[in-house]
């Protein structure tokens, strides 16, 4: 059975949904009423929760608080208009997609559809676990070449190895490549989508979430969620990891005007920890501390040769 959780009070959009004749509807008043219902369903893949567009503020207030509560719960938006801007901020939040107050049956129909398939791949994916439990735990990395130097992937697969952890991986890898670049690869999306990832590995262009707070609000933080949710639709059971990268060893390369707090590695770090952080929270991921590691690596090791010649990539030791 499946279940479409409403948390508003249009008239015509509890008329649509409450018409569904492929699943049970609800509408409530707010969060705390819808809350009653979903405890009362066993199976959360099995439903969709639907909020009211309102007021961004409150909506997105809303919207975390149901994500935190339910990280897997699928979340959609109804909608009038939207801006860039706004869908910018929602998709943060937690929302997984939108429809319009004046949709078709079909396009719920198809909502329908998605949510079983939804529901076969937790199945499927406790089935094979049951059954090989001794199989290799699936690791995807997404990054560039912070990831590619010294073959990192290759010594964590050692490294579980010395633990008897059998490790695969895939890695989709470019040089130079920031989250919105990689999202514009289709080979890329079909890896996520192939799914049954245990964790998957997302690394930032080095200087992306380093940039003014605005800058990454705009340019980063979308499509960190982005990716996030779209492992999560494909891969139920995953993990996502965000690997914080460290600051560049005498401040960063492309010095950014009247914005000199880059301009030392000791300013760089900070701007990386607190935007890694921050996607850690918004996404409700795990995240490797990598960057912090290497500070106080830095503080204790001197001596200790973390960078390559190029003053930003790792050497050996630094991988």
């Amino acid at each position: 059975m499946q279940y479409f959780v409403y948390i508003g009070r249009d008239s015509k959009t509890i008329e649509l949904l409450s018409r569904l004749s492929i699943g049970v509807f609800y509408a409530a008043p707010n969060c705390s009423k819808a809350v009653k219902v979903l405890e009362k369903i066993r199976e959360k893949y099995d439903a969709a929760l639907f909020f009211e567009q309102v007021n961004i503020s409150k909506d997105i207030a809303d919207i975390q608080y149901m994500r935190k509560k339910y990280p897997g719960l699928y979340m959609v938006l109804v909608i009038d208009s939207l801006s860039k801007e706004e869908a910018s901020e929602y998709l943060k939040a937690g929302i997984n997609n939108t429809i319009k107050y004046e949709t078709s049956q079909e396009a719920l129909k198809d909502l329908s559809t998605f949510l079983k398939r939804r529901k076969d791949q937790k199945i499927k994916a406790l089935q094979l676990k049951a059954q090989n439990i001794n199989d290799s735990i699936r690791v995807l990395f997404i990054g560039n070449s912070y990831t590619h130097f010294n073959k990192l992937p290759d010594d964590i697969q050692k490294i579980a190895a010395t633990q008897k952890i059998k490790l695969s991986y895939q890695a989709c890898i470019r040089g130079g490549y920031s989250f919105k670049k990689h999202l514009q690869k289709q080979e890329e999306i079909e890896i996520i989508k192939k799914g049954r990832w245990d964790f998957v590995i997302l690394q930032e262009h080095s200087e992306a979430p380093a940039k003014p707070t605005k800058v990454v609000a705009q340019e980063t933080y979308p499509y960190a969620r982005i990716l996030d949710s779209l492992v999560h639709i494909n891969s139920l059971e995953v993990h996502v990891i965000f690997y914080m990268t460290w600051g560049h060893k005498d401040g960063c390369l492309s010095p950014i005007a009247d914005y000199p707090i880059i301009d030392t590695y000791i300013g760089m770090q900070e701007r990386l920890k607190t935007s890694y952080l921050e996607m850690t929270y918004q996404n409700n991921a795990w995240c490797a501390p990598v960057g912090m590691v290497w500070q106080q690596v830095r503080r204790e090791r001197p001596d200790y040769v973390l960078y390559w010649q190029d003053r930003t990539h790792p050497s050996p030791l630094g991988t």
